[in-house]
């Protein structure tokens, strides 16, 4: 969860969760692809966008699926890493943290 600085109310501005895989991608892959179905049925009419991220400091890579909300956005992948462990990530976002995150965190 992520919360802003001094903010008394807690407001959730980004919600991640996740699950790693020691032994198969094609385990997080499956889940991955059960996961989606649930959520293009939630949110069909959702901007949507699949893409591959290549990390550069390992040779791992990302396999995403990017829903773009009204208010924020979506994201879910699995990371197939040649050095860590492999796993699965669900993350959501508010328009503010994304832009945040994006423009001001680095």
């Amino acid at each position: 969860m992520n919360f802003k600085a001094n903010d008394k109310n807690y407001k959730i501005y980004a919600l991640s969760g996740g699950l790693e895989y020691l032994y198969s991608i094609e385990e997080c892959y499956k889940q991955r692809k059960e996961i989606i179905s649930e959520l293009d049925s939630m949110f069909h009419n959702a901007k949507k966008k699949n893409y591959t991220y290549k990390y550069s400091k390992d040779s791992g890579k990302a396999t995403v699926k990017h829903y773009y909300l009204k208010d924020g956005d979506m994201r879910i992948w699995c990371t197939d890493w040649s050095t860590w462990t492999d796993n699965l990530q669900v993350q959501i976002r508010s328009k503010e943290y994304a832009y945040w995150f994006k423009n001001e965190a680095r």
